[in-house]
């Protein structure tokens, strides 16, 4: 028994090696048709969203890899990746898509096999199994697992490699078993290449559980590739998986087979279609994503996002600052009576709070106080103007402009000037200011005062009304 046990361990060793691809049957098939998403296609299905490049109808799907078949024999309906039995449980923008699938086992009684399940993956092209997400695990006393496919290698050229690794699990009872850890006890794990695409388990027993002590009726072993995040080994699982079917698996999808820089070169089938997306590199091809500030979904429109409502962990304005909004970003601001930048706002001292105070008071003066300088000498500007031109109009109405005349016709004789004009302020100084002793008389148009001019000479002036 020892050299055939030998033998076997020696097989399931990991061995990971490279072959030219001459299976044809195996290899995911590719379809490139682009098609423009019509406005009304139904976004889930029971309880999952459906987001678009992924459809319900070759309609609504960007390409035929991102078909999903809604069962409404279920209740809620439940989503399979195309005609597949993959189940969907969610998918994600960021390029991973959630799905339960079914676990291989076998299983013995009194040494007799009574059950023995093999459920394969064979995905298309663009969607791989995620490596980091996932791990290959087998559960049980007297068990090996050998897990094979094929996997994509990118490069220069697109390289489509097999696979084979494997691990054993051995243990004589339940209680031998440890929690929280495959560590070849009742659990096994191992990895599995990136970019892995086909998947197929072999799950077998060493001596058909004759040699263990296990209660179980039947026993099993169990295997698949699982999402590690949602399994936690537990050596009750060496019973309990019987009446498990599914568990979670992470699938990582990429929107193209190309890179970014080739993919660009095709406008029409270039898939990052909004203004405010971009295109980065995947494992498989590129994808897309919405550029920082803006939201959505990149194969159709990214909208602003308004970072002063929807406040993310990188936020970065102070507690007492205000926020504002702007296309792709936002701005933070100290609001009065704090000093900062927006990021940080301390609350100034009182002895600068006052030393503003009495800055913006002596501001406010002092702009009041030129307002008035400046109004005060527009208006006695205008008082000057507006009695210039009473004066000018008085003396045209009062025969002036004929007393002008007749000067100036005099002014060219060899007679004696008999008439002068005088100034307001002569006149003025010649009553002593209009003064009331002054007066000789009122005419039908004014008071005739008493006036004496420089030379002592005694005149009559009449000042109007």
């Amino acid at each position: 028994m020892a050299p055939n046990y030998v033998m076997i361990v020696a097989l399931i060793t990991f061995i990971c090696f490279s072959l030219s691809f001459g299976d044809d049957a195996m290899l995911p098939t590719s379809h490139n048709n682009l098609i423009d998403k019509p406005k009304y296609c139904n976004k889930s299905c029971g309880n999952v969203n459906i987001p678009f490049p992924f459809g319900m109808t070759p309609d609504c799907a960007l390409r035929n890899q991102f078909l999903v078949t809604c069962n409404y024999s279920f209740h809620p309906p439940q989503p399979f990746l195309g005609n597949s039995s993959i189940e969907i449980t969610s998918i994600s923008l960021s390029g991973q898509l959630k799905v339960l699938h079914f676990i291989s086992r076998d299983c013995y009684r009194d040494g007799i096999s009574t059950n023995r399940t093999k459920p394969y993956i064979v995905l298309p092209s663009l969607l791989t199994v995620d490596n980091t997400a996932n791990s290959f695990i087998a559960v049980g006393c007297d068990t090996y697992a050998i897990v094979q496919g094929y996997y994509t290698k990118f490069g220069t050229e697109i390289e489509y490699l097999r696979y084979i690794t494997g691990c054993m699990s051995m243990c004589y009872s339940i209680d031998e078993a440890d929690d929280d850890t495959c560590s070849g006890v009742g659990c096994c794990k191992t990895s599995i290449p990136k970019g892995t695409s086909n998947v197929n388990i072999t799950l077998s027993s060493y001596n058909n559980y004759n040699d263990t002590n296990m209660t179980n009726d039947p026993s099993c072993s169990y295997a698949f590739v699982v999402d590690q995040a949602n399994f936690n080994f537990s050596k009750s699982y060496l019973s309990s998986l019987q009446n498990t079917k599914k568990l979670p698996l992470v699938l990582d999808w990429a929107v193209g087979e190309d890179k970014c820089e080739i993919a660009k070169r095709n406008s029409t089938a270039y898939a990052c279609k909004s203004n405010n997306s971009y295109c980065h590199d995947d494992s498989n091809g590129y994808r897309c994503s919405c550029m920082q500030g803006y939201d959505g979904n990149p194969y159709l429109s990214c909208q602003d996002i308004d970072e002063c409502i929807d406040r993310k962990p990188d936020y970065r304005c102070a507690k007492d600052a205000i926020c504002q909004n702007t296309e792709g970003s936002y701005t933070c601001i100290c609001p009065p009576d704090f000093s900062g930048n927006g990021t940080v706002c301390n609350r100034d001292n009182p002895q600068r709070i006052t030393q503003n105070i009495y800055f913006v008071i002596g501001a406010t003066a002092g702009v009041a106080f030129a307002i008035i300088i400046v109004f005060g000498w527009s208006y006695t500007a205008f008082q000057r103007r507006k009695m210039s031109k009473m004066k000018k109009k008085f003396f045209q109405e009062n025969g002036g402009l004929v007393l002008q005349q007749r000067l100036t016709r005099e002014e060219g004789s060899s007679h004696n000037n008999t008439i002068k004009i005088f100034t307001a302020e002569e006149l003025e100084k010649a009553t002593n200011g209009f003064d009331k002793d002054r007066v000789v008389g009122h005419g039908g148009f004014g008071t005739v005062y008493k006036g004496y001019l420089k030379d002592n000479c005694i005149v009559a002036i009449k000042n109007l009304r």
